[in-house]
C-alpha cells in the first residue's frame, strides 16, 4: 500500500502573505522597503522578509538599493521584476467556463489517489485524466496541429496567456506569463504544476514528453517539449503512474 500522501509537501504556511505583497507592489507602482511593505500589507517585518525571500527566489521580485537622499548607506527596497505584472491577483486572467471546475476535479482526484507513490505522481495522473475528459468532450482533437499548437490552444483557453518560444538546445518551449491559479500554485507547486504538466503531456500525444519548469525566469513558467519515441513515452507514463 502506498504511503499516506502529504499534500502540503513543500508548502508555505499560507499563500496569502505573498499574494498580498505582490498586490502592494503592483498597485503601488514603486519600490517598497520592508517596513513600508509591512505597514501596507499588515504583516510583521519578519514575515515580510520571509516571503520576500521566496518571491525573490522565484523571480517575482527583485531588491535594489534605494536612491540616496543624504548621508549613510541606502536601504534596500523591493520592486516587481519585468513581466511579473501578469503573475498576481490583479492580473486580467479570464479562463473559459469549465476550467476551474476541471482543475478542482483534478485537484480532488490527486488528493484522494492513494495508489500513487507520491503527490507529484498523483497530480500528474489527475492532469492526464483531465485531458482525456477534454478530448472526449471534443474540445481538443489529439491530432490538431503540433504538440506546441495544442498546448498553446489549451493554455490560452485556461487563461495562462502562452507565448511560443524558439527551440533551446533542440527543445521546443512555450512560456506562460499568467496563471489563473497562482495563489494555489505558489503554495502547492508540486501539485498544481504537475496537474498542468500531466494535462499537457496527455494532450500532446505519444511522441512528445512535456515538462513544466515553474518560475524558470522572472514572472515566467515554461513547458518544454521533448521529442521521444512511442516506447519511451509509454515507459515515461508507466513510471509516472507508479
Amino acid at each position: 500500500m502506498a504511503a499516506e500522501m502529504d499534500m502540503r509537501e513543500g508548502a508555505l504556511p499560507s499563500a496569502d502573505p505573498r499574494l498580498r505583497l505582490l498586490e502592494v507592489l503592483r498597485t503601488g507602482g514603486r519600490p517598497y522597503a520592508v517596513v513600508q511593505l509591512a505597514d501596507a500589507s499588515e504583516l510583521t517585518p519578519a514575515t515580510v522578509r520571509y516571503h520576500l525571500a521566496r518571491l525573490e527566489r522565484d523571480g517575482l521580485v527583485r531588491r535594489e538599493p534605494e536612491r540616496p537622499t543624504g548621508r549613510g548607506r541606502p536601504r534596500l527596497v523591493y520592486r516587481l521584476t519585468a513581466g511579473t505584472e501578469g503573475f498576481g491577483p490583479g492580473a486580467a486572467v479570464v479562463p473559459e467556463p469549465g476550467v476551474y471546475r476541471g482543475f478542482t476535479r483534478a485537484l480532488a482526484e490527486a488528493a484522494t489517489d492513494r495508489s500513487a507513490a507520491d503527490p507529484r505522481t498523483a497530480a500528474r495522473a489527475a492532469g492526464r485524466a483531465w485531458a482525456r475528459r477534454v478530448m472526449a468532450d471534443g474540445k481538443v482533437e489529439p491530432g490538431d496541429g503540433t504538440a506546441q499548437d495544442r498546448a498553446i490552444a489549451v493554455a490560452t483557453r485556461a487563461g495562462f496567456r502562452p507565448l511560443p518560444d524558439g527551440p533551446e538546445g533542440g527543445v521546443g518551449q512555450v512560456r506562460f506569463r499568467e496563471c489563473p491559479v497562482l495563489d494555489v500554485a505558489l503554495q502547492f507547486p508540486h501539485i498544481v504544476c504537475m496537474i498542468h504538466e500531466g494535462r499537457l503531456d496527455e494532450l500532446c500525444g505519444s511522441a512528445v514528453d512535456v515538462r513544466i519548469r515553474p518560475f524558470c525566469a522572472p514572472g515566467v513558467c515554461a513547458a518544454e517539449f521533448h521529442n521521444v519515441s512511442v516506447a519511451e513515452k509509454a515507459d515515461a507514463v508507466g513510471d509516472s503512474a507508479g
